[in-house]
């Protein structure tokens, strides 16, 4: 932006509107074209960053899962089913399966998208232990249960 009001205050207010840079009147030329230089660059960084990110989603599929066979399009098809909804998913299967990849696809598809994702190994918790470690247990309820 390009003014002759000399106050922070506006100066701040503008560049939280999206202004790259407060120049005062007089300016001299040499700052302004490299302020133009800087802010040309800038836009010209983002419309890179966005074309790169569009072909990432693309060679990696909307999930960011890769693949294509009958047994994923379906367990993709779940997980949009799933996502939307406020139920506790449990995902099984085989060590290498992706079981952390679709577990990643429904929190990204969920409500709760912007909350952390939290994956828990349920190999590391003894048997005997899980239930109350994903469910919750009231106090009491076996040794050790507070």
């Amino acid at each position: 932006m390009l003014t002759s009001v000399d106050k922070v205050e506006t100066a701040v207010e503008v560049i939280k509107l999206g202004a790259y840079d407060y120049l005062l009147k007089p300016v001299d030329e040499t700052r302004l074209f490299t302020c133009l230089d800087k802010a040309f660059e800038q836009r010209n960084l983002v419309r890179k960053v966005r074309l790169l990110q569009s072909e990432v989603d693309r060679l990696s599929g909307k999930d960011g899962i890769i693949g294509n066979s009958n047994a994923l399009n379906e367990t993709l098809k779940k997980v949009h089913q799933v996502a939307p909804t406020k139920a506790s998913v449990l995902i099984l299967g085989e060590t290498g399966t992706g079981k952390e990849l679709i577990a990643r696809a429904v929190h990204r598809n969920s409500t709760y998208a912007k909350g952390p994702f939290v994956d828990i190994n349920c190999g590391a918790i003894p048997e005997s232990l899980q239930e109350s470690e994903l469910f919750g247990h009231k106090k009491g309820a076996f040794s050790g249960a507070i």
